[in-house]
């Protein structure tokens, strides 16, 4: 009778946590997740791993993995169980980790999990609060087609070395760089040809425009003389690549970057600015994800074109 009693209490909790995954799954399946209970996901090594829940989700082309762990157990979380979680994370490259619990989590798995992919959450905080996990996801995707659409644009050019900028153009760009680049570019003056920031700024404002900054940041306020004279990548667009469409996608990828999805991933809110002659405004992670998505959908579209162009003029020349 005891053994028969005993077997009860466990179908019983077998039941309850089989339904605590399947709540779990309807609740991300209501956020736009394609959902899987109890599936099999294969880590590097193909080391098989049970995963309770899985979520999947195209964000513009990109696919997004979270996995999650239901523990329905009546003592809160450990630090080892979000650990173990962790790893699996890790070995099969999902970009988040959930870890259910309606008995809440110990202070050490709590401190373990800041700062990682993972989110320790109910099912209340989860209908809650998983739509802004859902939004800084949207935003790192974001970030990550910026990257994807500059190394596109970076085909489209042909590199070359312009040589003799004026010495006052040069303590311009000094001032421009700051206090940490100007420290670094006087330790090692060959840095200029691989100063990032320096084609940056060359490529936002041109060439033509650098004595504008003369007045913005006058010479006398940095000393260049110790500062070899920069040898700097300057860009020509490939044939058949319209040089208005290069800058319009350049500088549209730079200010969906600066003024939309880096202010929204540090949660400086509310947010305004404006991109062509539209002014926006944007109060949470999800508003600005909506309007960088919007700008990278037509900046592709853009940039797809360009392509093709210099597609048919490679055939003709």
């Amino acid at each position: 009778m005891a053994n028969t009693s005993d077997g009860q209490w466990k179908n019983d909790r077998v039941a309850k946590w089989r339904d605590y995954e399947q709540q779990t799954a309807l609740l991300l399946a209501n956020l736009g997740f394609a959902t899987e209970v109890q599936a099999t996901l294969y880590g590097a090594d193909d080391v098989p791993y049970k995963i309770d829940v899985t979520a999947r989700r195209q964000l513009a082309g990109v696919s997004l993995l979270w996995i999650v762990e239901c523990k329905l157990h009546n003592s809160s979380v450990t630090r080892d169980m979000v650990n173990t979680l962790k790893a699996k994370v890790d070995d099969l490259g999902a970009d988040r980790g959930l870890l259910m619990s309606e008995s809440g989590f110990q202070s050490g798995a709590v401190r373990y999990a800041l700062r990682r992919n993972i989110t320790l959450t109910s099912l209340g905080d989860l209908a809650s609060n998983a739509g802004d996990d859902l939004a800084d996801a949207r935003l790192a995707t974001c970030r990550s087609r910026i990257l994807n659409l500059n190394e596109r644009w970076n085909a489209l050019h042909i590199s070359t070395k312009a040589m003799g900028y004026a010495r006052d153009t040069t303590r311009a760009l000094l001032n421009m760089l700051g206090e940490d680049g100007r420290a670094e570019l006087a330790q090692s003056p060959d840095a200029w040809e691989q100063s990032h920031e320096v084609e940056r700024i060359i490529e936002s404002v041109g060439i033509d425009q650098m004595n504008s900054y003369l007045q913005m940041f006058p010479p006398t306020s940095v000393d260049a003389s110790d500062v070899e004279m920069p040898r700097i990548f300057t860009r020509q667009a490939v044939r058949g690549v319209d040089p208005s469409v290069l800058n319009e996608v350049i500088g549209g990828l730079a200010d969906v970057r600066e003024r939309v999805v880096d202010p929204a991933m540090l949660g400086q809110f509310p947010i305004y600015f404006t991109i062509g002659n539209v002014n926006y405004s944007a109060w949470s992670a999800g508003q600005a994800a909506g309007v960088a998505e919007q700008r990278l959908d037509e900046l592709e579209a853009l940039t797809k074109q360009q392509e093709s162009q210099a597609a048919e003029a490679a055939i003709q020349s």
